[in-house]
């Protein structure tokens, strides 16, 4: 990785803020949107991101905060790495007020002091243990692997819209590159060992289709190009502008997803093999002592511990302070982003 800067992007919401919950109860008439109360559950360990980040990414340039004009109580505002950004600071007044976080990504190639080299974290996203830029970026291209997968085995649990959205992404990729002339003289990006022996055969026994069907998605930190974002809006403003307007999440979006698959079908993306240390876990009973083990024993690069909407508020309650200590025990000190 050469001297280009590398900023984090991590927007955010207080879900306990009586006036945001007024003004969101006023568009919950939406019809066929997403409006999971889970989605906005506070689970109070925003600052561990931050801490991990200065422990474990201390390379990093500056971390956008983007939020809708809410702000912690502990954060320093003053921190010279920290930019706080609301909403209105970038997202064009049409889309605005706006509770869809495909909204918020699609637009963030608009935040005017953002490096052309981001890497785009949700605030579930927990580094625990130490990265180099080069796990990010690699000759200026985003760190990534083009393993593929079939769009009936892209799974969520308890979130079929993904399905829908995949669907709507895969369909516009494939409108605008034949996969054979994506693949063609780039045999180590799409068919290298570094995808390991399983996904080699993937690769290869997919290698006679004229289409994209699918790719592996890893819900953790993605490196971005800002200037991919640009492109993709010049292609299709219409199709953008369209979805933009949703207030909440609808099954026909597209997400940050699709400037992923942009930058794969372009080419614009340096092969990485250590993409399964990046672990998503959705938080239960059942799984709580296994978060708890990976956290402390930091057995992965990034975790992300995303909120179930099956998970009760009584069974959440129980689990937070537990998960809670344990990031308070791998990252106890304040970092220079708090008060």
């Amino acid at each position: 990785m050469n001297n280009d800067k590398i900023d984090v992007v991590i927007p955010w919401v207080d879900g306990n803020d009586p006036k945001w919950q007024q003004l969101k109860d006023e568009y919950r008439e939406v019809k066929s949107a997403d409006k999971s109360d889970s989605r906005y559950r506070d689970w109070d360990n925003l600052q561990y991101i931050f801490r991990g980040i200065e422990k474990f990414w201390p390379w990093v340039n500056r971390v956008f905060l983007i939020t809708c004009g809410q702000k912690p109580q502990w954060l320093n505002v003053n921190c010279e790495k920290l930019r706080l950004v609301n909403h209105s600071d970038y997202i064009p007044k049409e889309y605005l007020p706006t509770f869809n976080s495909h909204s918020i990504e699609l637009n963030l190639h608009r935040i005017e002091e953002l490096s052309e080299h981001f890497i785009y974290m949700n605030d579930d996203f927990f580094p625990i243990r130490p990265l180099k830029p080069i796990d990010f970026f690699r000759h200026g291209l985003p760190c990534d692997s083009s393993l593929q997968q079939t769009l009936l085995s892209i799974y969520v649990p308890n979130n079929t819209s993904i399905q829908y959205i995949e669907f709507a992404q895969l369909g516009l990729i494939n409108a605008h590159f034949r996969k054979r002339n994506v693949t063609r003289g780039n045999l180590y990006r799409w068919y290298g060992p570094y995808l390991g022996i399983h996904g080699m055969m993937q690769a290869i026994m997919k290698a006679n289709q004229h289409f994209f069907t699918g790719f592996y998605i890893v819900h953790s930190a993605q490196s971005f190009l800002k200037s991919t974002f640009n492109t993709v809006w010049q292609n299709y403003p219409d199709y953008l502008n369209e979805h933009c307007h949703n207030k909440f999440r609808q099954n026909t979006d597209v997400n940050q997803w699709l400037i992923r698959y942009w930058q794969l079908a372009e080419n614009k993306f340096a092969p990485y093999s250590k993409m399964k240390q990046r672990k998503m876990f959705s938080p239960s009973l059942s799984n709580c002592d296994e978060i708890i083990t990976s956290i402390i024993q930091q057995k992965y690069d990034i975790i992300s511990i995303n909120d179930d909407p099956l998970l009760s508020n009584t069974d959440f309650m129980e689990i937070k302070p537990r998960i809670n200590e344990a990031l308070d025990s791998l990252l106890p000190d304040k970092s220079i982003f708090e008060i």
